[in-house]
Order: C-alpha cells, then structure tokens, then sequence
C-alpha cells in the first residue's frame, strides 16, 4: 500500500489494537497553512504552506512550500523528515 492511497475513505486498514497501542511524539509545528487552494483527497502535514495551487490525492509532508499556481497530482510517499519545495518556473 502506498502512502498515496491512505486517503481512501473509508481507509483500507486499521490500527486501532488496545494489545498493541502505539506511541507518537509531539512535533512543535505550525499547523498547514493554505491560502486559495483546491484541496482533493489529501493529506498536508504539519508546517506545509501552499499558496494560490491545486493538490489531488496527494501526500504534502513536513515543513513542505508548495508555490504559486502548483499542480500537484497523484504524489507523494516521499522522506517524511525532509523539506520540500514547489515553485512553478
């Protein structure tokens, strides 16, 4: 399964066990922020921005910039630590 397709609704697993919780650590980040932005069947971590772009069924990570009039489409699964970049040329 691939990141991509995580946010499939309703999602194709479940990890919920009360036998086996899981443990997560806090990141202090901002929450994303989007300004005029078309959002479909995604999912924008924390600290994202993205302004006046497109995204479809898409997996935005950490601290990513995405420009202005980005298309992003079908993409994602990348390094969840690394910062990422779009602009349009």
């Amino acid at each position: 399964m691939s990141s991509v397709s995580s946010d499939a609704q309703p999602a194709d697993f479940e990890f919920y066990d009360p036998q086996s919780p899981i443990y997560t650590s806090p990141r202090v980040l901002p929450p994303a922020t989007l300004v005029d932005c078309k959002v479909v069947d995604a999912i924008i971590a924390q600290g994202a921005t993205a302004y006046n772009s497109t995204i479809h069924n898409a997996v935005i990570g950490l601290r990513s910039t995405i420009g202005k009039g980005c298309t992003i489409q079908a993409s994602g699964g990348g390094f969840w630590g690394m910062i990422t970049s779009y602009v349009v040329l």
